[in-house]
């Protein structure tokens, strides 16, 4: 047996006058050799009497013991809710993502619509075609001018006075007016960057080409800006830049 260890003794029992056993508040501790008094409970287990007063030295073990096992439960809480809490940091992040996916899809849906519908709108019906100049006819649809001209020539209607519309079929006269508001309009929308169309992109080769022969006309009037417009198109065409 150890030396330092301490051992309980119980010197005496007899009946309390309840018919109770009880224990003899007497003891004999034994710690290298010093008898010590102790203080006794009452607890009952069969015939036989248990003390409650732990032994010094185990006592201090035995708290100690708690204290560590006590320790060692916080941090695993510490680290469940720890965990739980990245999860649901983790939930919220990826719905947060789903959900700007989801609005992502949907506004690229809702541009794609309002693409087709801008250039289904505004697409001469005759040329196919988005137009630099429309013009406005008696059935009440717009109509790129030089395509509006040969339609309204065509050798189908030399011997009508009418011609059909090509919207309606119903009969129309060959007169027309200019739209600028549609013009402006459709110059904006291209040039906005909101929209990619094989239609769009025709409309700014076209417009360069437009804008080309206008500098080219000024420049056979003596414009000296639109004549270096135009060495600066003849000498990137010949350099290939």
């Amino acid at each position: 047996m150890d030396s330092h260890a301490e051992v309980v003794e119980l010197l005496d029992s007899s009946s309390d006058d309840d018919g109770g056993d009880h224990v003899d508040r007497r003891v004999r501790t034994t710690t290298s050799g010093v008898t010590k008094r102790g203080n006794l409970g009452r607890y009952k287990t069969g015939k036989r009497m248990v003390s409650r007063v732990g032994m010094t030295t185990g006592g201090r073990n035995n708290n100690s013991a708690k204290k560590v096992k006590t320790s060692s439960n916080m941090a695993t809480v510490i680290r469940e809710i720890d965990g739980e809490l990245r999860k649901n940091k983790q939930a919220r992040d990826e719905e947060q993502q789903r959900k700007g996916r989801e609005q992502q899809r949907i506004a690229k849906k809702e541009m794609e619509r309002h693409k087709e519908n801008f250039i289904n709108h505004y697409k001469c019906q005759i040329t196919k075609a988005l137009s630099h100049d429309y013009v406005s006819a008696s059935d009440g649809f717009n109509y790129d001018r030089d395509g509006f001209l040969k339609y309204v020539h065509d050798d189908r209607f030399n011997h009508r006075a009418n011609v059909l519309s090509p919207m309606t079929g119903k009969p129309i006269n060959r007169e027309f007016a200019r739209n600028t508001i549609w013009n402006d309009h459709v110059r904006d929308m291209v040039y906005s960057g909101q929209y990619q169309h094989d239609l769009i992109d025709e409309y700014k080769e076209k417009d360069k080409e437009i804008q080309f022969r206008n500098d080219l006309r000024l420049a056979d009037s003596g414009d000296a800006e639109a004549a270096l417009k135009v060495g600066d198109i003849y000498r990137c065409a010949i350099m290939q830049c």
